[in-house]
């Protein structure tokens, strides 16, 4: 009891489920930060919640990035296709089962650090930048 925080909401979705997850962050203020996994476009002026938005590198949809004026990351992660941002790596078209783990662990570390430091505030940094221990992190952004 009292372990879930109902004012203090993160959401994460893939596809359109990332667009969804931007329009739930600019509607209910309970929602504080969302992670975007190879979202689809959604009118995203004026963003004002912190945002994680990882991509395959043939993707460059730039929507709530564009859209937010701070607290806004970016980036692509190599060798991925869209259903490498899926937690069932076995669909994925990328020749190798161990090029997709890697992707998920680079998407669930840098979720969990995401998320940490803004529903809980704990923050090991490392969502900040592009790190030599996820060398898959390609064309990092951050505002």
């Amino acid at each position: 009891a009292g372990r879930i925080a109902l004012d203090k909401i993160g959401a994460m979705g893939m596809s359109w489920g990332g667009s969804t997850v931007a329009v739930l962050a600019q509607e209910d203020a309970r929602c504080l930060a969302i992670v975007q996994l190879d979202p689809g476009s959604v009118n995203a002026a004026g963003f004002s919640k912190p945002s994680l938005t990882m991509h395959r590198p043939e993707d460059s949809e730039q929507s709530v990035f564009d859209g937010s004026k701070t607290n806004a990351i970016w980036f692509q992660i190599s060798n991925t296709d869209h259903a490498s941002f899926a937690n069932y790596v076995i669909y994925s078209t990328t020749p190798s089962l161990a090029a997709n783990r890697e992707a998920q662990r680079t998407i669930q570390t840098y979720t969990l650090s995401f998320f940490d430091k803004w529903l809980k505030g704990q923050n090991n940094h490392l969502h900040e930048s592009s790190s030599a221990s996820f060398p898959r992190v390609i064309n990092y952004r951050k505002k």
